[in-house]
């Protein structure tokens, strides 16, 4: 995939040159581990991965011990935790359709409330773990200072800050945390992650290309580092791609991550997007209807459906019924886009009223 990071860059040179940072090869304090502890982790990952949680957690707790600084581990161990107990599809945030039972929202508070018993007696390590699992915010943003009170150079801190704000839509606040975060630790990958995704939101498609494309380079191998979320950094480089103009390599970029993302709803869309720029209607509308069949809570789909049918094919019965399952989902949606799409249909929505109504009116 080293030709989504040259185009990336290439996008980002034709918007005016790149101004992204490159992250820094240097392992931060909470971030290193040594190569037999990569390898270490990498093999506890495979055992998750095949579906022996119950002894990854085992490899991860002795993991920890000897490594209690690296947060990636503790955050790998909850992941292991949290399947360990049959709660991934469950988890709030995990996308999925069914919401969890009575005894899974137990299983879940109890494993929040031994995250707040190790953060209790542990370390930094243990409170900004503690923090990722909480659902309360201020609830995380209170362990978050905590662990900067133990250590005010730990950039997890602001990292984690900077993720809280993006989920409140406070945008401005995810900039100050964002800038705090790298100049703690210039080689942090998740405060990169974070800053492409702000890019991309903002609309400086280049600039996103750029920091996405660098940050795929940096993060694909890694075993810290989850191989799903690299490869959903290539599909949205397809999306920049579409975004900056491309297309046709957008589509091609498609066609090669298309047997690694079977089904996938936002490779779907991502297609869609692309079939549209080429002016296939017909065929876009089709691919936003498969990704929400096989992401029914995702808001993405709906917010194309909607679209295209409100300024492509002129339905206005169509479009009007799509943005009210739009307002409908994004009103319990956990996804950063949720706040932005429920205004944006409500918006819509209400346009439509007003002029239904002076439609109404006698002349």
């Amino acid at each position: 995939m080293r030709r989504l990071a040259a185009l990336g860059l290439a996008f980002a040179a034709a918007c005016g040159g790149p101004s992204v940072r490159e992250p820094a090869l240097e392992q931060g304090r909470y971030d290193a581990l040594d190569p037999e502890g990569l390898r270490a982790l990498g093999d506890a990952r495979a055992q998750l991965e095949s579906g022996h949680a119950e002894e990854a957690v085992v490899v991860l707790t002795q993991l920890r011990v000897q490594h209690p600084e690296c947060v990636y581990l503790a955050l790998w161990q909850q992941e292991a935790e949290i399947a360990a107990r049959g709660l991934e599809s469950v988890w709030p945030g995990a996308g999925g359709s069914v919401p969890p039972s009575s005894e899974q929202a137990a299983a879940i508070e109890e494993l929040r409330k031994l995250w707040r018993a190790r953060a209790g007696t542990g370390g930094v390590v243990e409170c900004v773990a503690a923090a990722r699992l909480e659902s309360d915010p201020e609830a995380a943003r209170a362990l978050l200072e905590r662990a900067e009170g133990l250590d005010p150079r730990c950039a997890w801190v602001p990292y984690g800050r900077a993720f809280l704000a993006a989920r409140a839509n406070e945008w401005s606040e995810v900039d100050v945390q964002l800038k705090r975060s790298i100049a703690l630790d210039p080689g942090h990958l998740p405060t990169y992650w974070l800053e492409s995704w702000k890019l991309a939101r903002s609309g400086a498609s280049g600039d996103a290309s750029a920091a996405l494309a660098l940050w795929v380079e940096r993060a694909r191998g890694d075993a810290r580092i989850d191989a799903q979320r690299v490869l959903g950094a290539e599909l949205d480089l397809a999306v920049l791609a579409v975004l900056a103009g491309e297309p046709k390599v957008a589509r091609d970029w498609l066609d090669r991550l298309e047997s690694r993302l079977p089904g996938e709803s936002r490779a779907l869309c991502a297609r869609a997007s692309a079939e549209l720029a080429l002016g296939h209607v017909d065929q876009a509308l089709a691919l936003t209807i498969e990704a929400h069949a096989a992401a029914p809570d995702a808001l993405l789909p709906l917010v194309q459906q909607a679209l295209i049918r409100q300024h492509w094919q002129k339905d206005a019965a169509g479009a009007e019924q799509a943005w009210g399952e739009v307002l409908t989902l994004a009103r319990a949606s956990p996804e950063f886009s949720a706040l932005f799409e429920h205004l944006r249909a409500r918006v819509e929505l209400e346009r439509r009223a007003k002029e239904a109504q002076a439609g109404a009116s006698p002349q």
